[in-house]
């Protein structure tokens, strides 16, 4: 994986970010306690997927609701395979958080996982393996329907 520190991010809003002003960004909002929610999602195309990972601030009672998301396309057909995509995903996510807490020992992050535990779900299987992995990372897993930074924001951009 490309090194997090040398991320382009765009904002919710449009704007393009360096990490730096990505963590700059966020300074605030850890001082007051914020937790931060990290996903990601994918989209695999005919000739290369699609992962899209998020960082996002939200908090009621601070009336925060502002995310950063990087978009990264990789070339080639191995994500079509379900359990490598999914781990692909998993592995962004907790580069990121991992790139977070460096900066932030004390912050509480939540990585929220784009699989789902519903019966006729094909990615139920992976729950364990992929909880075992984010919370041994040492981080709060979240999947659906619960995992909304992977679930609902970056899946907005993987199209």
């Amino acid at each position: 994986m490309k090194d997090v520190s040398m991320f382009i991010w765009c904002g919710g809003d449009g704007e393009r970010y360096t990490s730096e002003e990505v963590i700059n960004e966020i300074n605030d909002y850890t001082r007051k306690g914020g937790k931060l929610y990290v996903g990601t999602d994918s989209m695999t195309h005919v000739s290369q997927s699609t992962f899209v990972c998020v960082v996002a601030l939200h908090d009621n009672a601070m009336k925060i609701a502002r995310y950063f998301y990087k978009k990264i396309n990789l070339k080639g057909d191995e994500y079509k395979n379900l359990q490598t995509k999914i781990f692909k995903e998993v592995q962004y996510s907790v580069s990121i958080a991992d790139f977070l807490r460096e900066r932030y020992p004390e912050i509480d992050i939540e990585v929220h996982v784009d699989i789902g535990s519903a019966k006729k779900s094909a990615t139920r299987k992976f729950i364990s393996s992929v909880r075992g992995w984010v919370v041994g990372s040492g981080f709060c897993f979240k999947h659906k329907p619960y995992a909304w930074a992977a679930s609902s924001v970056a899946d907005w951009h993987t199209k």
